[in-house]
C-alpha cells in the first residue's frame, strides 16, 4: 500500500506559505515512503491526506489544515513508530537544558557570586550535547527521517 498523492493545486506566485507548507508536507511524504511503515498507520496517513484533497476552503484555511495535518502525522509517527525529525532530540536538548540551566543558574547566583548566563550556557551545551547523542542514536537504529 502506497501513500496517496497530495493533490492540491497552488499558484506559488500569489500564495508563498501555501506552497512552503504544500512542500513540507510533500516531504515528509517522501521520508516516509522509504520506510517501512505498517498498514494501519498508512491508512491512517491515507485518509488525512484525502481530507485534505478534499477540502474546498479559502487558501489561507488550506494552509491551516496542511501545517495541521503535518503536524498530526509526525506525532503519529513519532508515538507509535518513534520516527523522529532530523535534529529533534538536539533542539529539544537544548530547549530543556536552557530552562534547567537558568533555574540552576539562579539558584546558585548567591552561592557562587556569578551570573545566570553561566548556568544558561552550561545548561544549553549540555542539553545539546546529549540531544545530539541521541540523534545519532536515533540515525543508527534507522529511526530518523530525512526532513
Amino acid at each position: 500500500m502506497n501513500f496517496e498523492n497530495l493533490e492540491i493545486i497552488i499558484e506559488t506566485e500569489k500564495n508563498k506559505r501555501l506552497a512552503k507548507s504544500y512542500r513540507k508536507m510533500q516531504a515528509l511524504l517522501r521520508a516516509l515512503s522509504k520506510k517501512e511503515i505498517p498498514s494501519g498507520i498508512k491508512t491512517i496517513i491515507n485518509e488525512d491526506i484525502k481530507l485534505l484533497n478534499s477540502f474546498k476552503g479559502s487558501e489561507k484555511e488550506m494552509n491551516r489544515n496542511l501545517k495541521k495535518t503535518n503536524t498530526k502525522i509526525l506525532a503519529l509517527v513519532k508515538k507509535e513508530l518513534k520516527l523522529v525529525p532530523k535534529n529533534y532530540y538536539l533542539s529539544l536538548g537544548a530547549g530543556i537544558g536552557l530552562v534547567f540551566g537558568t533555574a540552576l543558574g539562579t539558584s546558585f547566583i548567591s552561592f557562587l557570586n556569578n551570573s545566570t548566563a553561566m548556568g544558561t550556557s552550561l545548561g544549553l551545551i549540555f542539553g545539546a550535547a546529549i540531544g545530539s547523542m541521541l540523534d545519532k542514536r536515533a540515525e543508527k537504529d534507522g529511526k530518523q527521517l530525512d526532513l
